[in-house]
């Protein structure tokens, strides 16, 4: 990854982290939060929204029983969403925890592994830091010969690290979910330390999955909002690359709907010749340039752009705005031009219209690791774990 990504992806975790998830509804009192107090009783909680559901019912479907790791196995919230996938059938769980506290407050069917303990730890931490030391060495032959040794050694052992090397290493995890206790920042750090990037993706991103009531303009319907939460300033490049990810996430979370991608601007159509509307126009050319390399003309994924948001999504405005968009205003993924309209947005979607924000999920890992806000609710941690599973299925 390159400084410039690097520097763009820490900028944006940090500020998706500011504003924690919640699920709110405008037209209903806002549920109990399950917190991490001892003594706090949560209520039960709400109804899934029917596309909610319809993702986790997608998952109980599966022929195979998938795996998540929970990295903060000590955490109340972690440990009852633990207990609620494995009872509503979504998965296995392996709960990680170093004090050992946890086996005496989860059931016995949920196993509590404190790393340490595994069979392969010296293996994997040895293979991690040699990996790491090669990245500033490539001579190094023997692991404990790196300038890092300690300071990797640490990190591989930590609950946080040893999860995504279990997911990354072995056939024993199929994704991995964390970030309840731990920063964002540190989260986002331990997956791409472990786990790398997809082959042919240079760009982490992320996406939101948002779920809108029936009763909202959005008549219940799902869309993807992306990215929302890792790369503050794209370039034009980067701008394709979040967009081509963000469809093919599109295709796997929209419910039998082929992505219809709306590459967002304040101008539509060259409405503007302000640098920044040139700068989605040139993403939208590079797609377009690439898309049979990457597979998305045969797809039958539709791109176009720069659109404002209501001729990507109202068919009335689109058809006076945009009379030629193949999209017809029935956009279903949104790509937003930087963080601060992306972050924008989803929060007004939000908290105005009563939508449901599954996310971020991360996106252009070489397998499933995703990251919660440390405000999440234990509801908000099961939703994560059944992305995390349809990640996991190719």
């Amino acid at each position: 990854m390159s400084k410039l990504v690097a520097s763009s992806c820490w900028t944006g975790v940090l500020v998706g982290r500011i504003c924690p998830l919640r699920r709110l509804h405008p037209f209903t009192r806002p549920f109990a939060r399950t917190t991490s107090s001892a003594t706090a009783t949560p209520l039960p909680p709400p109804p899934l929204s029917p596309s909610i559901q319809a993702l986790h019912d997608r998952v109980r479907s599966l022929p195979n029983k998938r795996t998540v790791v929970l990295a903060e196995g000590g955490d109340p919230r972690v440990q009852r969403a633990a207990v609620l996938a494995v009872e509503q059938e979504l998965c296995n769980i392996l709960l990680l925890d170093e004090s050992g506290e946890a086996r005496g407050t989860v059931p016995p069917h949920i196993p509590v592994l404190n790393p340490r303990d595994h069979p392969r730890f010296h293996e994997l931490t040895e293979d991690y830091c040699f990996r790491r030391g090669l990245k500033k060495n490539d001579q190094l032959q023997n692991a404990r010969d790196s300038a890092t040794y300690e300071a990797d050694m640490r990190d591989a052992s930590s609950c946080l690290y040893f999860g995504n090397l279990l997911v990354k290493h072995t056939s024993e995890c199929d994704g991995s979910v964390a970030g309840a206790v731990n920063s964002s920042g540190a989260t986002v750090s331990s997956a791409i330390k472990t786990l790398g990037l997809e082959k042919s993706v240079s760009t982490l991103s992320s996406f939101f999955i948002m779920a809108f009531p029936r009763d909202s303009p959005m008549k219940g319907k799902t869309k993807i909002f992306s990215d929302c939460a890792v790369v503050a300033s794209p370039t034009s490049e980067q701008l394709a690359e979040i967009a081509i990810h963000a469809a093919r996430n599109g295709e796997k979370f929209l419910l039998d709907e082929l992505p219809r991608v709306a590459m967002l601007s304040f101008s539509t159509k060259g409405s503007s010749t302000a640098p920044e509307a040139n700068h989605v126009s040139a993403a939208l050319k590079i797609v377009r340039r690439n898309e049979q390399e990457n597979g998305v003309h045969d797809r039958g994924y539709i791109y176009d752009g720069e659109l404002q948001l209501d001729a990507a999504i109202i068919p009335h405005v689109a058809a006076s705005k945009a009379p030629d968009s193949p999209l017809f205003g029935t956009a279903n993924v949104l790509v937003f031009p930087n963080l601060g309209a992306r972050n924008i947005g989803y929060k007004m979607a939000e908290r105005m219209a009563g939508a449901v924000a599954v996310g971020p999920i991360l996106q252009g890992l070489s397998h499933p690791a995703n990251d919660l806000s440390r405000g999440c609710t234990t509801e908000d941690i099961l939703d994560v774990i059944a992305v995390t599973i349809l990640q996991s299925v190719e």
